[in-house]
């Protein structure tokens, strides 16, 4: 958190809106929590962070490519999510497109191998700035039920269930996900 607290000051932010986006959205919430000063309204869509034994989040490290747009997408073949997990047909392009997810894959294991339960529990009652919770109602990765676990840790805070989406909600119904953001962050 304190490279984003010496970024927000290098910009001369004192304060901004925070919306966060699966491991972005732990990242949020971790800022939220730890300089509430920083954050005036925080957006968690299909965030990670938490952990419930009884519902687990998908080993997405262990996933083929094949599970894992089942666990992504509402309809993982609907035009949208063939276009976002298409392989390309160059192979140079493959190749990179491959070492990209690599090195995803690796960041995202710093973060969130083998729980991704880094103690976010212990400081999300910190968050003090009004939060908005958007959640896909069909995410395979992060069960919906995350939605009302970190609104019953976030005080004050509102859910909103996008229907017909998975974990990408903002590809799958951008104009009801912008919809809901721009809501909220204007209210």
């Amino acid at each position: 958190m304190v490279y984003y607290n010496d970024l927000l000051d290098a910009l001369g932010l004192e304060s901004v809106h925070v919306l966060g986006h699966s491991l972005g959205g732990m990242i949020g919430a971790e800022l939220a929590a730890l300089s509430p000063h920083r954050v005036r309204r925080l957006v968690l869509v299909n965030a990670v962070g938490l952990w419930r034994d009884d519902y687990p989040i998908a080993d997405f490290f262990a996933m083929t490519p094949e599970q894992l747009a089942l666990a992504l997408w509402h309809d993982p073949n609907s035009a949208v999510a063939q276009s976002m997990m298409a392989v390309p047909q160059d192979e140079k392009a493959e190749l990179e497109a491959y070492l990209i997810r690599m090195q995803h894959l690796a960041t995202a294991g710093k973060f969130l191998w083998p729980i991704p339960d880094k103690g976010l529990k212990k400081r999300i009652h910190r968050i003090q700035a009004p939060t908005c919770i958007i959640w896909g109602a069909s995410d395979g990765l992060t069960p919906v039920v995350y939605a009302q676990e970190f609104q019953q840790r976030i005080p004050g805070s509102q859910v909103t269930i996008l229907p017909q989406c998975g974990h990408m909600p903002m590809y799958e119904d951008p104009a009801g996900f912008v919809s809901a953001v721009v809501g909220f962050l204007q209210g």
